[in-house]
């Protein structure tokens, strides 16, 4: 869960560089590896809530000589710095287990709906071990320094409470099992123990299933995806919103980040406040073959639903007199879909309904995403 951050991009320009090796094969000669050591990219991306991006990214498949994997990823915006190091070395103890390093610095600064800076500095390394077919077993552990600042004056008593800086140790393990059966599946569990400098422990569970089939020989797609998580603090301690869930249209199409869930409505802006469980179910239907089976264009239609609720103190407003709700309130949603494959890579556009939300929430009828991988 990303601390407000939306992955919800429609990129317009992007270019990269590609570095290949030479290997030496019987009588000396040299020839070229036509895998790639190394990409460097960049791109400009456009982002209703983000604004203009720009992204620059480096990835080498043999670090330092070595058949260890790196990349180095950042995107700035008017609004927030993410900047992130992912390092793997699957043989630096054998073929099992596997060694992972992620380091991050993300910084948001203030909007109109989160009226507060952040800043976030980690580092994590994992071990993961395959259990056989596509099942494995990852254990980390999680350094963190969490800072919230720039709080207006008139936010939420809630949210003030987390103002300063903190440290974070958490322990953790996530297994990924790949579901039998026809079509592409896939169940995860993960839980996380931390214990923070405030003298505050919790513990979070995280866990989902996604399923798709295709019907028809393949003229429908068929695709669901149920996901949920809880969090819960020791002793009668307060959760942080650096570590309350917040969702958007990664979760239910048709509300923007941080759009549902509790909110002080005794402040200017209305502050979301996150909540510490959720539980959210994304349906698809796509027809690839509608408009032919050369078409370009793959149309659907999809339906959303869930929730997010839940805080330990519900004691709100600018003095932290006022109450807020917290309770469990069903937004759903529906429309349709429509993924161009285009020379640059896939589009997607939605046209969303919330069929069901509450008075307060924002909502979003249109999305516009791109992705591409160089």
């Amino acid at each position: 869960m990303k601390f407000l951050f939306t992955s919800l991009g429609t990129a317009f320009l992007a270019a990269s560089t590609v570095l290949f090796a030479q290997e030496e094969i019987e009588g000396n000669d040299v020839v070229l590896d036509d895998r790639p050591i190394a990409q460097v990219g960049a791109r400009l991306a456009y982002n209703s809530q983000r604004g203009p991006i720009l992204g620059l990214s480096y990835a080498s498949r043999k670090f330092f000589g070595r058949d260890a994997f790196f990349r180095f990823s950042a995107d700035i915006s008017e609004h927030d710095k993410l900047f992130g190091i992912n390092f793997r070395n699957d043989e630096i103890f054998g073929r099992s287990p596997k060694f992972g390093l992620r380091l991050y610095h993300n910084e948001t600064r203030a909007t109109s709906s989160f009226g507060f800076d952040t800043a976030r500095i980690g580092i994590e390394p994992r071990l993961t071990w395959a259990l056989g077919g596509n099942t494995s077993l990852t254990g980390r552990v999680l350094f963190s320094r969490d800072r919230v600042s720039n709080v207006d004056a008139t936010n939420s008593a809630l949210i003030m409470a987390d103002i300063g800086t903190r440290m974070r140790t958490s322990i953790g393990a996530r297994l990924n099992y790949g579901l039998p059966g026809e079509g592409k599946g896939q169940a995860y569990i993960s839980a996380d123990v931390a214990k923070t400098s405030r003298d505050t422990n919790y513990f979070k569970l995280l866990a989902g299933v996604s399923k798709q089939r295709e019907l028809n020989n393949g003229s429908i797609i068929v695709s669901g995806k149920l996901s949920g998580g809880m969090l819960q603090m020791a002793g009668d301690a307060s959760s942080s919103i650096g570590d309350r869930f917040f969702l958007g249209q990664g979760s239910i199409r048709g509300f923007g980040f941080g759009g549902f869930g509790p909110r002080d409505l005794n402040t200017a802006n209305n502050s979301p406040l996150g909540g510490n469980s959720f539980v959210a179910l994304r349906t698809d239907i796509q027809m690839p073959y509608l408009f032919g089976e050369e078409a370009t264009a793959v149309p659907g239609v999809f339906m959303d639903l869930g929730s997010i609720w839940d805080l330990n103190s519900v004691v709100g407003g600018p003095n932290g007199t006022q109450i807020v709700d917290d309770s469990l309130n069903l937004r759903a949603s529906f429309g349709i879909s429509i993924q161009l494959n285009t020379a640059v890579g896939p589009i997607s556009v939605s046209l969303a309904h919330a069929a069901k939300k509450e008075r307060n929430d924002q909502t979003q009828i249109l999305m516009l995403s791109y992705n591409r991988s160089f």
